[in-house]
């Protein structure tokens, strides 16, 4: 039993467009006549001369790949060039304008982290001298109420059997503290909150 080959798209196409046999003296013949006027379009375009034989280069490989079912005997096969040129450049201005879009705003991402990060640690050594000199100035009991419960973030309730103080008290001094911080600094953090 014989097996029967299927009839595809690319056998169809093919059968309607049989390939020719000469394509490389086809290609080279065209190659030779067409590459500099190529060439001159796309460096109108992409003034890079390396990014512009690159570009050639596509051109003429999708050329060769599609040379087999273009009537090369016309003066037409120019103009496919060219227009398969302009397609090529196009893509690659899209592409290079994506890849710029994604450099640059990974950029400004990274300087705006980078500025936030050194405001930060900026205005973080403020604040820091500004609390050593806040806690130089409290007696003992407030210093512990205020490195305990705001800085250490213990709660009252376990601060209750540290200081021996009720809740109630230790809410008072502690909201007081944090004004009379406030008062002394231009800061306003979240953690300065009650």
């Amino acid at each position: 039993m014989q097996d029967v080959p299927n009839n595809t798209d690319a056998q169809a196409e093919n059968a309607a467009h049989p390939p020719r046999q000469n394509t490389e003296a086809d290609f080279q013949r065209i190659y030779n006549k067409s590459n500099n006027r190529v060439l001159n379009y796309i460096m109108r375009s992409v003034r890079d001369r390396d990014e512009a034989l690159d570009l050639l280069q596509e051109v003429f490989i999708t050329f060769y790949d599609k040379l087999p079912h273009l009537d090369v005997s016309t003066d037409r096969i120019e103009s496919w060039l060219i227009k398969t040129a302009r397609n090529v450049i196009l893509t690659y201005v899209r592409d290079t304008h994506r890849r710029l879009t994604r450099d640059l705003q990974n950029t400004q991402e990274s300087d705006t982290w980078e500025k936030d990060n050194q405001v930060g640690k900026i205005y973080q050594k403020e604040l820091e001298k500004h609390i050593d000199d806040f806690l130089t100035s409290l007696n003992d009991k407030e210093r512990n109420l205020f490195i305990l419960q705001k800085i250490e973030q213990v709660r009252y309730h376990d601060l209750e059997k540290i200081l021996e103080l009720p809740q109630r008290t230790m809410k008072r001094m502690a909201a007081n503290l944090l004004q009379r911080l406030k008062e002394r600094t231009t800061f306003d953090k979240d953690y300065l909150e009650d």
